[in-house]
């Protein structure tokens, strides 16, 4: 794995280390399952991150940057997960009407 990569991974899980141990964060179990995934060396999911971008956000080290210079920034330990076919894409009853048809 990258240099860089281990680098933002580590700042990540600072970061999010830091935001857990809020007493009234709300999204705990999110951002512990976020950590854990990153400490077995694992990218994040694009929503994941979006999820904990607003924290970041505020930091100082990142107070410059955009929203979207953000997403480029962790580019490399973000994943987008594929989308799913939709719903045109899926099986139709056409073949099975288009036999019954035929005989």
């Amino acid at each position: 794995m990258n240099r860089n990569h281990e680098e933002l991974r580590s700042k990540l899980i600072h970061y999010l280390s830091i935001y857990v141990q809020k007493p009234n964060l709300k999204m705990k179990i999110i951002i512990v399952n976020i950590i854990n995934i990153l400490k077995r060396r694992k990218k994040i999911s694009h929503k994941q991150f979006l999820s904990v971008i607003k924290f970041l956000e505020r930091e100082r080290e990142f107070k410059h940057y955009t929203h979207q210079n953000l997403i480029s920034l962790f580019t490399p330990i973000i994943y987008n997960k594929p989308k799913e076919n939709s719903y045109e894409d899926k099986n139709t009853l056409e073949t099975f009407f288009s036999k019954n048809n035929n005989e």
